[in-house]
């Protein structure tokens, strides 16, 4: 086997008149297994996720699935490209920001209410839903 005709390093070669499909290359007979399209949904799904850091799980979702849409878009190299590697790092921060933004209000509430007690009789107050007697009505309705 001549070891001239594997190029272990090549980025995409995209040859579209082949029949083999992009990333076949016969004049060195190795198949780049790397996921053009998995990077592409990745980075597509990490601009999501931080654009959407204060909705409410769209960027928990977003980011994870583009984390790991980077991730399997290696194929079988040994490292990522920079594009899916701009895409996983994206994507972290996203959750991580998306993260810090839940824990924070979480923590901001109870400072201001004391308790999680508190917090649910202030949501008790505000919706003017009694929830001791809705739980009350759905043990007898059993």
């Amino acid at each position: 086997m001549d070891p001239q005709k594997f190029d272990y390093n090549q980025d995409y070669n995209y040859n579209f008149g082949s029949n083999y499909g992009p990333g076949f290359n016969p004049n060195n007979n190795f198949y780049n297994k790397r996921s053009r399209n998995m990077e592409v949904a990745a980075l597509v799904l990490s601009i999501i996720a931080i654009a959407s850091c204060s909705c409410i799980y769209v960027s928990i979702i977003c980011g994870s699935l583009a984390m790991i849409f980077a991730l399997l878009s290696k194929g079988g190299a040994t490292s990522m490209s920079s594009m899916a590697m701009t895409s996983f790092w994206i994507a972290f921060a996203a959750v991580v920001i998306t993260l810090i933004i839940y824990i924070g209000s979480f923590a901001a509430m109870l400072h201001e209410y004391g308790s999680i007690e508190g917090i649910l009789k202030e949501c008790q107050n505000l919706t003017g839903i009694d929830y001791n007697e809705l739980l009350q009505q759905m043990n007898t309705a059993k």
